[in-house]
């Protein structure tokens, strides 16, 4: 006979707002479903990591273009930003967005999902005092699918400027971005392909400081100067292209593409490897000195003694104008590992190369012509304005190339109500930075009258040691060792402990200056090398009932950052060994003299046999230079409401700075202490008088200082 099994309905139900049993610190978790239906105008990863309360968009550089963020009151350049486990930040430190490319580090619709987290107790997450932000990228299936989309904006869609000279009128805007996904299978069940394009176009505009072509002085200024461009170039053989006057406003035209493939392989059961390939390119112009006074404040100041006054509104000819390029690539390999139903361990490798170039539409000194009459972007006529034409000085021999290989394994093993973590992580990056202002000259003209007649009022070269590099080269590594245990002591209370130790190597040291360390007693060659930190970490999760209706989390830890590397750099540029100023406040030989004796456009970045020092300004760091770290707490509770599905958390993060950053100047001199305690020094070591040495400048050294700290709360309600 046979017997006939009853089978009862067993249903799994979830809701929306169900409480994460394994959140301890503070975070957000953003799936695909929910940035789909998240407003953004700027379609910025920015916009997405800000849903999370404790992260604010402070601002945004150039339209989307650096979108800066920052998290906790710390800077925006200690965060960390990775791609499928991979840093995508910038190493060096100079992009407003703590970013190496423009914008987004990848497509918004490439992301699947999309962590926040400003205390996560996991020790296998470093490199952040800020906001850690790791983007999972989407993979093929067993489906075809794909999108395409387009978004469109111009001037037409906002308001007009409501002050100034351009009161009235609707800015220059045109944004167009275009772009396309698809993904699916190349062996069903093994196999899988995801690819996608997109590519991001502007047009803005900047605002002319002054318009010489707007008064009869001006314009007999401006054909005076275009007769002495002429005879330069017939001079030396017409070899220059100065460009052209651009007129009260010049287009900004801005562009940022991406492309990203991926490969999902389901080796067999318990093994998958997954490879990613993606590329970032984009250029944003800058006007130069084309818009001082009008679209940026800043005046256009002459060569010290000189006697020439600032001029506090500028123009400039399109040579002077220049466009930043960067281009970001990226390949990153994943390896996952179920070796037994207790056991599964994770290999990672990525490799990410990024340049920043700036091309400019000549190889020329830079000129300054003061005196220039015209319409200032006030709306008034003045006489005293700037025209400048050449190679703007910041990029004369201008280039940074950042490398960087990273790699970690790490295993993961289940004994009883135990999850035990181990695991190595290490990134090596290599720096070229070549940053040689001033370097093919700069010559200043007191009036148009003077430059007509080749007779300049000042002439500044910075020049670099033959036999030496122009470019400065530097190194460093990062390695991790990281364990961790997680007790389920109930069904209802988790406890997390984690230990991480992180230290430091590097290569090449900065040049010795022998007379600063006879003078100041220490070295300026100072490296992180030897630098080390350790990490503890400890974190629970306790539901209050059994339903899960409200749960206490909370933990403390530290969490060690990065250096922005220019800070370490620096030193290795400003030795005051084999670099030089060279001031000639009274040349006896004009500008037509200098390119035809002294100035080789093969090879413009000055160079000499030998230098004369003279006074130099001195960057350094102090030996093991710790990178920034922070002890880190929160507690939070988090409460399910009927009402709507929603949920409601109260929560306090509170940080402390165990090693901050700080920079002082070594040679400025204390005159006395002010009654509110604050030191007050004799005023600008420019001045050798004013110097504790006189022998140099300004010298200043990158510490560390434990000061300073923050306490955050919150309350939210939101509908998941």
């Amino acid at each position: 006979s046979s017997e006939v099994v009853r089978m009862e309905k067993f249903t799994v139900q979830g809701a929306s707002n169900d409480l994460d049993a394994g959140a301890t610190g503070a975070g957000s978790i953003i799936n695909s479903a929910r940035l789909a239906m998240t407003a953004t105008v700027q379609r910025s990863f920015a916009d997405m990591a800000t849903k999370n309360q404790f992260v604010s968009l402070r601002s945004v550089l150039a339209s989307r273009a650096q979108p800066i963020i920052s998290a906790v009151g710390q800077n925006n350049r200690f965060n960390s930003v990775q791609v499928d486990g991979a840093r995508v930040n910038d190493q060096f430190g100079l992009n407003g967005s703590g970013l190496q490319g423009f914008g987004n580090p990848i497509t918004l619709d490439t992301v699947e999902q999309l962590s926040v987290s400003v205390s996560p107790y996991d020790v296998g997450q470093s490199g952040f005092t800020g906001v850690s932000i790791n983007a999972v990228t989407k993979s093929g299936t067993n489906r075809f699918s794909g999108s395409g989309y387009t978004l469109y904006t111009s001037q037409e869609y906002q308001g007009k400027n409501v002050f100034g000279s351009t009161a009235g009128i609707r800015p220059t805007l045109e944004q167009k971005t275009k772009g396309f996904t698809f993904g699916g299978p190349i062996l069903k069940n093994r196999l899988f392909f995801f690819i996608n394009y997109e590519r991001f176009d502007s047009v803005t505009s900047d605002l002319a400081g002054l318009d010489p072509t707007g008064t009869p002085q001006g314009a007999a200024d401006m054909a005076a100067i275009t007769a002495r461009l002429a005879a330069i170039n017939t001079a030396v053989g017409g070899r220059y292209d100065f460009g052209t006057l651009l007129g009260r406003t010049a287009p900004v035209t801005q562009y940022d593409k991406k492309k990203l493939a991926k490969l999902d392989w389901n080796i067999t059961g318990t093994q998958r490897f997954s490879v990613r390939y993606n590329k970032t390119e984009g250029a944003l112009p800058d006007s130069g000195k084309y818009k001082y006074g009008g679209s940026v404040g800043t005046t256009q100041n002459p060569t010290a003694g000189t006697g020439i006054a600032n001029a506090t509104y500028a123009t400039n000819l399109s040579s002077n104008r220049f466009t930043q390029v960067r281009s970001e690539e990226i390949w990153a390999g994943q390896l996952f590992s179920r070796w037994t139903p207790e056991l599964k361990t994770e290999l990672r490798y990525a490799k990410n190369d990024y340049t920043q170039e700036t091309p400019t539409p000549i190889i020329f000194p830079e000129i300054h012509i003061y005196n220039v009459s015209g319409v200032a972007s006030s709306g008034a006529n003045i006489n005293n304005g700037s025209l400048v034409f050449g190679t703007e000085l910041n990029r004369h021999g201008n280039r940074i190339a950042v490398n960087t290989e990273s790699y970690s394994a790490s295993g993961e093993y289940i004994w009883n109500q135990f999850i035990f973590t181990a695991g190595y992580d290490r990134e090596k990056s290599g720096f070229l930075n070549l940053f040689r202002n001033l370097s093919y000259g700069i010559f200043d003209f007191a009036s148009p009258a003077a430059f007509a007649a080749d007779t300049p009022a000042a002439f500044i070269r910075n020049l670099y040691v033959r036999g030496t590099t122009p470019n400065d080269v530097s190194d460093f590594a990062i390695n991790g060792l990281f364990t961790q245990a997680k007790w389920n002591v109930t069904p209802l209370l988790t406890a997390i402990i984690g230990l991480r130790y992180d230290w430091f190597t590097a290569g090449e040291r900065p040049p010795l200056n022998p007379s600063f360390k006879t003078i100041f007693g220490k070295g300026n060659d100072g490296t992180v090398d030897g630098s080390n930190a350790i990490s503890p970490r400890v974190s629970f999760n306790w539901a209050i009932d059994g339903d899960r209706t409200l749960q206490v989390r909370g933990g403390v830890g530290h969490f060690t950052g990065r250096i922005p590397w220019v800070m370490v750099s620096n030193s290795y540029g400003n030795s005051g060994v084999g670099r030089s100023a060279v001031v000639t406040l009274a040349p006896s030989t004009g500008l037509v003299s200098y390119l035809r004796s002294d100035f080789d456009l093969a090879n413009p970045i000055g160079s000499a046999n030998s230098v004369n020092v003279g006074r130099p300004v001195i960057n350094l760091i102090k030996e093991r230079l710790d990178a920034p770290s922070v002890w880190r707490g929160n507690l939070a509770a988090d409460l399910k409401l009927p009402l709507l599905d929603s949920l409601a958390t109260v929560e306090v993060i509170r940080s402390v700075a165990d090693k901050a950053l700080f920079i002082r100047d070594l040679n400025i001199q204390e005159r006395f202490v002010g009654s509110d305690g604050r030191q007050v020094f004799r005023g600008t070591v420019n001045t050798a008088a004013n110097a504790l040495h006189p022998e140099f400048s300004n010298v200043y050294e990158v510490s560390n200082v434990s000061a300073g700290g923050s306490t955050y709360v919150s309350f939210s309600l939101q509908r998941p």
